[in-house]
């Protein structure tokens, strides 16, 4: 009896191995972590809070997204308050994993419902990883003026 009692307890051990083992085989924990950096944006929407323009000019970078696999951003619509304010954006740059230029825009003049993928010729497409969104903007004009750039997958 007292080694049938041993064996037991060896054989739920060596049961409990075993399925740790499994579980680890098929779930590897480095495919669970992730990688990206805190703070990063879901693609789709905006990629930042809106931004209170004063003074007429601005400038962001922010992490956007980590994303996952490849994406194609046909659309990044600027919205702006008041609807009526328009303004220069600058430079805008979209920075993937290792630094690598994904889209960038110079001197564009927007106003509200302006598509910068459109008036900059092209589409972002975006690799996986962590990806940035820089930009700076001018002409806003002496009174404030909220900022919000919308990114999406459909061409508008």
């Amino acid at each position: 009896m007292n080694s049938l009692k041993k064996f037991m307890g060896w054989a739920k051990i060596l049961t409990f191995a075993f399925a740790l083992s499994c579980l680890m085989f098929c779930f590897p924990t480095g495919a669970m972590a992730d990688s990206c950096s805190p703070g990063a944006y879901p693609i789709g929407g905006s990629p930042f809070k809106t931004i209170k323009i004063q003074g007429g000019s601005f400038e962001v970078a922010t992490p956007v997204a980590c994303l996952t696999e490849r994406r194609v951003i046909r659309a990044v619509t600027v919205s702006l308050k008041p609807e009526t304010a328009t303004g220069s954006i600058d430079t805008i740059v979209i920075t993937g994993p290792g630094g690598k230029r994904e889209f960038g825009c110079v001197d564009q003049k927007v106003k509200n419902g302006t598509n910068l993928i459109k008036a900059c010729g092209g589409t972002a497409v975006l690799e996986p990883g962590d990806t940035i969104y820089s930009a700076k903007g001018s002409g806003f004009g002496s009174e404030p003026v909220n900022l919000q750039v919308n990114f999406s997958d459909n061409f508008q």
